[in-house]
């Protein structure tokens, strides 16, 4: 007896299918054909073991005929083959080169000879052969990425597959672009002059084959996405023709002309991927930055972390260097005088000078990067040599941009050295770089301007010297957490680009920060309340011309869900003796308590509460001289050598560089020994925490689904201990903290993104900036210190544009003790930080009284736990399932912010705050100013109101228009979807990237004196500003 089976997956008889290898194609012409070959197929012994499919094909032919006929089978799965996938992708890439060649080539070639004059009439040919040898390494390595991730994929058709080719395209016409720049740069002769192409005329409107576009959010990522036909249309990339108007009055051609000036544009390869809240940002730096005229002042672009603030600050550099070139005087003589030289100083975290260097490339076409000059940089791998004549080249005949660090920038403006060393400079030399730094310079920009939040530190004495000499410069600072700790920090930078705006630091204390804060507690009174809430709206007001904010929700579609859980875990015998010891020692002396000391000995509690052993261990590792400090009055003293008597190392053998022994007591010491002493032959339970228990559970679940986790700690001694647990137990992990080489930095989140390790172990201050690591959507926070910010910053590198799964964020807290205070305090900051610079409402929850941090142990109830079942299934489900872990755990919240509907002003404390400003206390000249610009700006927008509701502008409102000089520009500052008047054949109003006549001059500034009855050629341009 034979038994037959097959899957149903292979019985296809649709038109056109592929057949088997090796299959006559006749043999299915009848109806029954692709049963019979079938049959022989799947024709098997009794005694074989037959794969279960589902029917067998005894059902199958039992069925009456007319019953088989009604059958619809499934497809049969067919899929590309390696070399099918390896030769369409390499079709695709010969194509995009070809693609390039016709397109883009001709017109290069007409560049070819300006490009090579002026590479060596500047003196910079072997920088930008240089910059060119570094682009094609880049690019090519980035193409060989993409085609093998390509090449690794399951196709099941050709067009799936050609489709996600379409990514390629950029890079191969990148890298096409790199490779004849560096044949021009290295021709010996100058090449011949070549015409420009003639412009193809043709109308402005969508095609079909326009209906879509593919765009990748980051050069690591593939994406397979489109955007619709109507994102398009509001980024201001696709036109639409629109009926002709006549416009032949003189009057109508100076109002669409602005008084003369040119309209102002985004270069095409921009306008073509900006988002909607980029463009908002570029126009807000545009108008602090361009229109302010040839004032000496700034702004602070606040967009939180992946809102892409450094490309918003290369358009605005493209912009100015593109408009400040043109050879229209209508269109240059927009651009201030100091802005028209292009020397673009940038400030920056180490770690964020390669992502500079990568941006810049990503975003500017060679004929930009000539504009913009030759890119140097300061880095920290360079030698001191190598930095100096970077500044050099830069500061002097060059120009272009400056990258440099905050540690190597303050080290030269203050001329210091690491270890107490003699000066790096000479005199000669520090008066020649503090001229370079701080006097050259025609816009600065400060990226992650919060490091500059504080006015004693070192690096914001250095930049507060910024045109000292009388230069002329405009600032910008950028920064995704304008406000960590108190308003002050606000204020400083705000300060900074702007100086003496919100007045002097004591007086904005005293009118703002003050009052605000007194209110933004749980536990404030009725009136401290309200009052704050006056307080802050006159508070946004008066910053709102210099802060442009943007928070997550403005590409909330394009983001994952993130759900954040606090569980808190109570102490263990050993935390909780020790805990007992340290506070009654630390209490036991005399003098007041100086706060230095309250954050030094957090830090030690923090070691206590990860885990006993490294709490002990390190206080093992201190000696005479980690104790000694210069006496502070009032401090209680008393230090010994160590907590076993023995003499230890000069250093400590592992730990904090900022932990030290300084203000630990005697008495705290000795009662330390002692315990140490009673629990030193349990290991265990040295070593023993909840914290680690409940995140060893944690790993172990994940690595179940196949999840990758980042774990932070702000301590380094912390990370020492898990990786010692990580290496005894086989886990497979990386870790990155404060000795990682910068440059090595890239390569570890690339092998961590592509799956080779499940753990990454990261310091919280190290890793929080500049890293994408989108491969973990787990992230465990081990502890908390008094800036809520680091954190934010932290799940930040995993909760980002490029995501691919829901995160889940776990906070472990030790609760009744001193962490639970620091966190409420880390929440009344981030609470402050939502209300003021978010401008939300949200319910109070941080407690004015728990921020007495030295008090006894308390006992910490246990909630129930059931509510938070099923919020993430796969994890925290299966902890709480635990009975180990269960038991452990005390309470789990949601961490998130709700807003408080009694926050809304009532309208009598609206008319009180606006006589709040009226009758504010004015008396400095900058603000008679800025209320003199508030009151223009205000008159020009009810100008332009007007103008946009009636179709022929009167002539009151055409007067009104010319009375304001250079803030005429406001109208091609307009959103996406605003209005704006319109000649001919002008795109809709929704586009700003509108299609303008290219030979009427009233319209792109074009030269004066042409016949406006010349035939129209029509041109695309890049998106208005």
């Amino acid at each position: 007896m034979l038994t037959t089976v097959a899957p149903l997956t292979e019985i296809n008889n649709h038109q056109g299918a592929r057949h088997p290898t090796g299959t006559d194609p006749s043999a299915f012409n009848s109806d029954f054909g692709e049963f019979s070959y079938l049959l022989d197929k799947y024709t098997v012994e009794d005694d074989e073991v037959l794969p279960v499919y589902g029917e067998s094909f005894d059902d199958l032919v039992s069925c009456s005929p007319e019953a088989e006929h009604e059958i619809e089978p499934e497809p049969i799965e067919t899929h590309l083959t390696i070399e099918e996938v390896e030769e369409t992708i390499e079709e695709a890439v010969q194509g995009y080169k070809e693609k390039w060649r016709v397109t883009k080539l001709p017109l290069r070639k007409s560049m070819a000879r300006g490009m090579w004059i002026t590479s060596r009439s500047v003196g910079i040919q072997r920088c930008l052969i240089t910059d060119t040898d570094r682009d094609i390494e880049r690019l090519d390595h980035r193409l060989t990425k993409y085609r093998k991730e390509i090449a690794e994929h399951t196709w099941e058709s050709q067009k799936a597959l050609l489709d996600q080719c379409s990514i390629l395209d950029v890079t191969v016409s990148d890298l096409e672009d790199a490779l004849w720049r560096h044949s021009v740069y290295n021709l010996e002769t100058e090449p011949p002059e070549v015409a420009r192409p003639a412009t193809r005329p043709r109308p402005a409107k969508v095609h079909d084959h326009e209906d879509s576009v593919s765009v990748s959010s980051g050069e690591e990522e593939l994406v397979g996405g489109n955007i619709s036909l109507q994102d398009i249309e509001e980024l201001g990339v696709i036109g639409e023709e629109q009926e002709d108007e006549e416009w032949d009055e003189e009057e109508k051609d100076k109002e669409v002309a602005v008084n003369g000036e040119g309209y102002i544009y985004l270069h095409n390869s921009i306008s073509s991927r900006i988002k909607p809240h980029q463009i908002d940002g570029v126009r807000f730096l545009w108008r602090e930055i361009v229109t302010t005229g040839n004032e000496s002042q700034g702004c602070l672009l606040a967009h939180t972390m992946g809102l892409g603030k450094t490309m918003q600050t290369i358009t605005l550099l493209t912009t100015i260097a593109e408009a400040a070139n043109s050879r229209d005087p209508k269109i240059r003589n927009q651009i201030p005088i100091h802005l028209r030289t292009s020397r673009t100083l940038i400030i920056c975290p180490s770690s964020l000078i390669t992502n500079w260097t990568e941006e810049l490339d990503k975003w500017t076409t060679p004929e930009l990067k000539l504009l913009l000059g030759f890119t140097h940089t300061a880095r920290p791998d360079r030698s001191f040599r190598e930095r100096l004549q970077a500044i050099e080249d830069w500061g002097g005949e060059q120009g272009g941009i400056l990258l440099i660090s905050f540690d190597i920038f303050r080290r030269l403006i203050h001329n210091k050295s690491l270890r107490k060393k003699p000066p790096p400079l000479t005199e000669a030399q520090h008066d020649n770089v503090k001229m370079w730094l701080l006097e050259s310079p025609s816009l600065i920009v400060i990226d992650e301007a919060h490091k500059i939040k504080n006015d004693t530190t070192e690096i914001a004495k250095a930049v507060a010297r910024f045109g000292l000499g009388g230069s002329k410069q405009s600032r910008i600072a950028l920064t995704g957490t304008p406000l960590s700790n108190n308003l002050l920090e606000y204020f400083q930078m705000i300060n900074w680009v702007h100086p003496k705006f919100l007045g002097t630091k004591e007086e904005f204390g005293t009118m703002y920060a003050n009052i605000i804060n007194e209110g933004l507690w749980a536990d404030s009174t009725p009136y401290q309340y309200r009052r704050s809430l006056k307080w802050l709206r006159l508070f946004g007001n008066e910053i709102a011309p210099k802060v442009h904010r943007a928070d997550l929700s403005v590409i909330k579609d394009e983001l994952k869900p993130k759900t954040e859980f606090l569980i808190t875990l109570p102490l263990t015998d050993v935390q909780l003796q020790a805990y007992q010891a340290f506070i009654d020692g630390q209490l036991s002396g005399t003098g007041a308590i100086k706060m230095h000391n309250i954050f030094n000995w957090s830090k030690w509690l923090t070691l206590l509460w990860n885990a006993p052993a490294i709490f002990f261990s390190k206080l093992e590792s201190l000696e005479e001289s980690n104790f000694k400090a210069k006496p502070r009055r009032g401090t209680r003293t008393g230090l010994i050598t160590g907590i076993d008597g023995e003499r230890r190392s000069a250093s400590p053998r592992n730990g904090d560089d900022s932990l030290s022994g300084e203000g630990l007591s005697k008495h705290m010491i000795n009662e330390q020994r002692q315990l140490y002493g009673q629990w030193k032959k349990d290991r265990s339970a040295l070593d023993l925490s909840y914290k680690i228990q409940v995140l060893e559970k944690i790993l172990h679940y994940c690595k179940w689904i196949g999840d990758q986790v980042l774990i932070f700690s702000h301590s380094v001694l912390t990370l020492d201990h898990l990786e010692a647990m990580f290496k005894r137990d086989g886990r497979s992990y990386q870790r990155l903290d404060g000795k990682t080489p910068v440059g090595d930095r890239q390569d570890h989140v690339d092998t961590f993104n592509e799956g080779y390790t499940n753990i990454y172990l990261i310091s919280t201050k190290a890793g929080g900036l500049g890293l994408n690591l989108i491969g973990a959507n787990r992230v465990v926070v081990m502890d908390f210190e008094y800036n809520p910010q680091d954190i934010e910053q932290a799940i930040g590198r995993s909760y980002r544009i490029g995501q691919k799964k829901p995160v889940f964020v776990y906070h472990l807290l030790t609760g009744g003790a001193t962490e639970s205070r620091m966190f409420n305090n880390s929440l009344f900051k981030k609470h402050l930080a939502v209300t003021v610079v978010d401008k939300k409402n949200v319910i109070r929850k941080a407690v004015m009284v728990l921020r007495d941090y030295l008090n006894p142990a308390e006992p910490v109830p246990q909630d129930d736990l059931d509510p938070y079942l099923g919020k993430d299934p796969d994890v925290l489900d299966k902890v709480l399932n635990n009975d180990q872990t269960k038991c452990q755990i005390r309470s789990i919240d949601l961490i998130e912010f709700h807003e408080d509907l009694t926050a809304n002003l009532t309208p009598e404390e609206l008319k009180e705050v606006a006589e709040m400003k009226v009758n504010f206390r004015r008396t400095r000249e900058e603000e008679h100013l800025r209320d003199q610009r508030e009151r223009l700006w205000k008159q020009l927008s009810l100008n332009m109101q007007a103008t946009h509701a009636a179709p022929c502008p009167s002539e009151d409102v055409r007067r009104d228009r010319s009375s304001f000089g250079h803030l005429t520009l406001f109208p091609d500052l307009l959103r996406p979807n605003e209005k704006i008047p319109r000649p001919r054949s002008f795109s809709s109003a929704a586009n700003p990237n509108f299609v303008v006549p290219n030979n009427r001059h009233v319209y792109r500034g074009g030269p004066e004196g042409q016949d406006d009855k010349d035939e129209e050629t029509w041109e695309p341009r890049g998106t208005l500003m």
